[in-house]
């Protein structure tokens, strides 16, 4: 009890910072931001909306695939369809301070299948450990093509972790093994643990899979802004401030959604000098599409899972 109130409290303080951050640097830039915004043509072109909005939505459809697959190398037998339904209901977790429960929904619902606790906590977190690390793939592309765009700060700390992660996936299985084969003399993790780690085939495709979907959504976001007509650095900087920007908002978790970090975050990476206002409108104004499309996808799938089905999940 004592725990959840820290946490609580934690959470109000944090988010009471980001604020008071964001009141200074609007006091500071807000009105030169207003300016720039006003001075924008926001008359849409139908065609680029369009087509970002479907690779929006297609992106994240195709996301929970990942997770899927994991499920399914780690024994479960779910049905796709029901896995699917898990993943876009709990997505809904993240805007819950602290991003826990995001996790927890996906950890408790592989309990509830029956699989180990060990299997249940080490599948969501394999699963954000390999979207994290394409997010280091992708910086890493970019920065071949745009050297030098990342700043300072939030973003440097992200493309950090995010490195790191890429360098810990082909290095964590064969580390799980010698760990226990020292401890208990024996080899494969799943005999001690009751969870296997990915092997290097489905690594590969985890990889290359989270890598393409973070180039969709920096692709919807280059053709959002080309709608409206908002200056940026172009494809490649949308490209990183797609993957870049999510892991900013993860990364200060106890914000909701990372409601503002992450808009934030993709301003610092596209934005050109003096745009930075119509930027952040137009990555504001996909965010809400981002969450409306979060919201019709749970609810399309809500019949599929045991939380919704009128059965109870038998």
């Amino acid at each position: 009890m004592k725990h959840r109130k820290s946490l609580v409290w934690a959470g109000r303080i944090v988010v009471l910072l980001v604020a008071a951050a964001a009141v200074l640097i609007l006091a500071r830039s807000g009105g030169d931001w207003l300016r720039e915004i006003e001075a924008q043509n926001w008359a849409p072109e139908p065609v680029p909306l369009s087509a970002s909005v479907i690779l929006l939505a297609v992106s994240l459809w195709l996301t929970p695939s990942g997770w899927i697959a994991l499920c399914s190398s780690a024994g479960c037998a779910a049905p796709s369809r029901e896995l699917r339904g898990v993943w876009l209901q709990s997505q809904l977790g993240r805007y819950i301070p602290g991003k826990i429960w995001l996790v927890a929904g996906r950890a408790g619902y592989l309990r509830s299948r029956g699989m180990t606790v060990t299997s249940s906590v080490a599948v969501p977190f394999t699963e954000l450990l390999y979207t994290v690390a394409a997010t280091g793939l992708i910086a890493a592309c970019v920065s071949v093509f745009t050297p030098g765009f990342l700043t300072g700060g939030i973003l440097g700390t992200a493309a950090a972790i995010a490195g790191g992660c890429l360098v810990l996936v082909p290095l964590l299985r064969p580390a799980a093994r010698l760990l226990y084969r020292i401890r208990l003399g024996r080899d494969g993790e799943a005999a001690a643990s009751g969870y296997e780690l990915p092997g290097a085939w489905l690594s590969i495709r985890l990889l290359l899979f989270y890598s393409v979907l973070w180039a969709l959504r920096g692709l919807s976001l280059y053709l959002w802004l080309h709608a409206f007509g908002v200056p940026g650095r172009g494809v490649w900087a949308c490209t990183a401030a797609a993957p870049l920007s999510w892991l900013a908002g993860y990364i200060v978790f106890l914000v909701p959604g990372g409601i503002g970090v992450r808009e934030a975050a993709a301003a610092a990476i596209i934005a050109g000098p003096g745009g930075t206002g119509p930027v952040l409108a137009a990555v504001a104004g996909q965010r809400v599409v981002l969450t409306i499309i979060e919201l019709v996808l749970a609810a399309l799938y809500a019949g599929s899972t045991p939380l919704f089905r009128k059965d109870g999940g038998k």
